[in-house]
């Protein structure tokens, strides 16, 4: 999958539109750039991990018609974190219903 940009935590791109229309409008080497909103560019993955700082989450913006276009083998896992609101239940609800709409059961 082509990878659009890297975030080093929460990049919020489900609000960011850049001129591009896409979700990285500024990156972190652009002069200028807000180190609290910018995103790594790719190529820039190992620069984007060391200021994630591994305390938070971070965000790997890949391109959706790519990610779309090759489900099932796009999604590795499904899982509940303990503080989720969502229980463990529901994730195997949700992943019982992907296997059956993807014919990936026996």
């Amino acid at each position: 999958l082509r990878t659009l940009c890297f975030y080093a935590g929460d990049g919020t791109t489900m609000s960011k539109v850049s001129k591009e229309g896409g979700p990285c409008p500024e990156f972190c080497h652009q002069p200028g750039a807000k180190p609290w909103r910018c995103a790594f560019a790719p190529g820039r993955l190992r620069e984007g991990m060391a200021a994630a700082g591994g305390d938070t989450h971070n965000e790997l913006v890949v391109s959706s018609s790519e990610w779309v276009h090759e489900l099932p083998a796009t999604v590795a896992a499904f899982f509940a974190t303990p503080h989720q609101k969502t229980g463990q239940e529901e994730v195997r609800r949700l992943h019982r219903a992907y296997l059956r709409e993807y014919q990936l059961t026996p």
